[in-house]
């Protein structure tokens, strides 16, 4: 039988695929009505263990060339990933040393919940004089952690067997970036589960939520029931923040901490940020914002927000032509209801209360959703 698979990396219009709002890294079971969404049972997972490709540099190729002035098109990504072809000093890429080194060693640092996980190499119609340097020094480094018992290298049919004999549905997994290969102090923390993924981002001593996707097995993929008759392709799972293809107005797309609502894309301030796993779930502490140390804790069935000292809120900024990838209405003070390509999803709010223009309100200091 078949061990497993594999796909692109999340992108945008890329080589015309746009595939995007999927579990960002290592692997998971689709499922059976949507390759590109994780399955939430068993029952209607396919038991094929699907691996992302290309070696995705998690903190700059999520949002590679945002714009904040993007009038509804953010056309198409440019590529930063382990393919050795990639050699820009300036963006970086598996042919450039010092993002290859800061890229092995934070994605099999152990800060993963479940395992690290990347595939390397290069498409064949690439010249070797272009890919030699990346590829020779990738793998001296992969030498190098395979000595020191920091990591092993399989085969995909290896790596899928082990996968199927290890977990019975998709795992959660985090990606941790707490250095920045161009020590900008940039810093990015991955949360991804059979439920949803959701990206939490630092940079300039501002703290926010990038990106939060939902998966839902019920979600049917385009092709499943029709033929795709264009020059390029999409497969999505169910939005409620987009950092990139939101972005518009003049305004950085996200969810946004604040003391105070005030229709702004500013990032939480904050002193330092520490990163820790409890079970299944990951766990992140700020220190100093203003209203106090905050905890923010993402497992499988939500995420759970605590300040120390006082309220706050969370607001979503975004574009003003964000209605063509997602609509969004206030049910009640504990319920959102979203639409995405006719599909109806929701937020239940369990803790906090929802505002008519989208925010969430903390009570006693906290705020707490779960997915529905």
């Amino acid at each position: 039988g078949l061990d497993a698979a594999c796909n692109c990396k999340d992108q945008v219009g890329t080589d015309g695929y746009t595939m995007w709002g999927g579990y960002y890294g290592q692997g998971y079971y689709p499922s059976k009505v949507n390759s590109y969404c994780p399955a939430q049972n068993k029952e209607n997972q396919v038991k094929v263990p699907i691996f992302r490709m290309l070696g995705s540099d998690y903190l700059y190729q999520y949002d590679f060339g945002y714009n904040v002035n993007n009038k509804g098109d953010s056309g198409c990504m440019g590529v930063i990933s382990l393919e050795p072809a990639y050699t820009s000093n300036i963006n970086g890429g598996g042919g450039v040393k010092e993002w290859i080194d800061w890229y092995i060693d934070n994605n099999f640092s152990g800060k993963c919940l479940s395992f690290g996980y990347a595939q390397a190499g290069q498409e064949n119609d690439f010249h070797w004089k272009q890919i030699k340097p990346g590829m020779v020094h990738q793998c001296e480094k992969i030498k190098e952690m395979v000595d020191a018992g920091k990591l092993e290298v399989e085969t995909l049919g290896e790596t899928g067997r082990w996968y199927k004999e290890t977990y019975e549905t998709t795992p959660a997994s985090t990606l941790v970036a707490d250095t920045d290969w161009r020590n900008s102090g940039k810093r990015t923390w991955w949360y991804c589960c059979k439920n949803y993924r959701v990206n939490f981002y630092a940079e300039n001593g501002k703290f926010w939520i990038r990106d939060f996707y939902i998966f839902d097995e019920n979600y049917r993929e385009r092709y499943i029931d029709d033929v795709c008759v264009k020059d390029y392709l999409e497969y999505d799972t169910l939005p409620v923040m987009d950092g990139i293809r939101f972005c518009g107005n003049g305004k950085r797309a996200g969810i946004y901490l604040k003391a105070k609502a005030d229709g702004t894309d500013k990032g939480l301030d904050f002193y330092d940020i520490k990163y820790s796993e409890e079970g299944t779930s990951a766990v992140l502490d700020l220190k100093y914002s203003p209203v106090g140390d905050m905890k923010i804790i993402a497992s499988e069935d939500g995420i759970k927000i605590t300040a120390e000292d006082k309220d706050f809120v969370i607001e979503p900024i975004y574009a003003d032509f964000t209605g063509k990838y997602v609509t969004a209405k206030k049910a009640n003070d504990r319920r959102a209801e979203l639409t995405a390509q006719g599909f109806e999803y929701g937020i239940d709010i369990v803790c906090g209360t929802l505002t008519d223009d989208l925010c969430v309100n903390s009570e006693n200091k906290t705020i707490e959703v779960k997915l529905n």
